[in-house]
């Protein structure tokens, strides 16, 4: 049997190899021969290439326990479309590119459970929070105006509590790198636990728990 497996590298293609008569789903992490050397890579969806007089090397194992569900998988396609960005780098921003993180271990993502806080909503922030929500699913962009300290996050976490309320997520972006530990407080206030906090001080290893957490609808 063949499977087309995508390496977290520059390309926009994924590999052909041998599986070795075994099963393997897309998504399944796998550990494969590239070059000289060994390279982790993802069973990635879609017909094998018809190669005559190229010789297709074996997959030497299946990473247990790690693999990406569809979402995720869809995601990282239209990611990659939407940038115009080599499907293999998506998938380096994913996973990374150091095969010793996938080592077996019981680590997940634990939220620090935190007693929230309730706050009321004046009249002009339930204005603003129903036309947000009217917006349901649909794309839109939507800008508050209002003086510093006047509740405009107030509004975007209780439509975001909504959000997380239906199981989907939400991904809220900050200008700057400093004003991410007052967010997190003020996220931790309103909601009870700690937000997946990411940039570029984050380590590899938390990137990855981060990315397992969200393929497992775990953040």
């Amino acid at each position: 049997m063949r499977a087309q497996v995508l390496l977290p590298k520059i390309f926009n293609f994924s590999f052909t190899y041998y599986t070795n008569k075994k099963k393997l789903n897309p998504g399944d992490v796998v550990e494969v021969p590239f070059g000289k050397n060994k390279e982790i890579g993802v069973v990635w969806p879609g017909e094998c290439s018809k190669l005559e007089k190229i010789k297709i090397r074996n997959i030497y194992k299946k990473i247990e326990k790690y693999s990406l569900n569809k979402n995720l998988i869809e995601f990282i396609k239209w990611f990659a479309m939407y940038n115009m960005t080599p499907l293999g780098l998506v998938l380096k921003m994913v996973i990374g590119s150091n095969k010793n993180l996938f080592t077996r271990d019981d680590e997940n993502f634990n939220q620090k459970i935190i007693v929230g806080e309730k706050y009321n909503l004046n009249k002009e922030q339930i204005k603003a929070l129903n036309f947000l929500n009217l917006k349901n699913n649909k794309f839109d962009v939507s800008v508050l105006q209002g003086t510093t300290g006047s509740g405009k996050t107030l509004v975007y976490f209780e439509r975001i509590k909504k959000i997380i309320s239906e199981k989907k997520q939400a991904l809220v972006l900050l200008p700057e790198i400093f004003l991410t530990n007052e967010f997190k407080s003020r996220f931790s206030n309103f909601f009870g636990f700690e937000p997946a906090i990411w940039h570029s001080k984050i380590t590899p290893k938390n990137k990855r728990i981060i990315w397992k957490g969200i393929a497992n609808n775990k953040i």
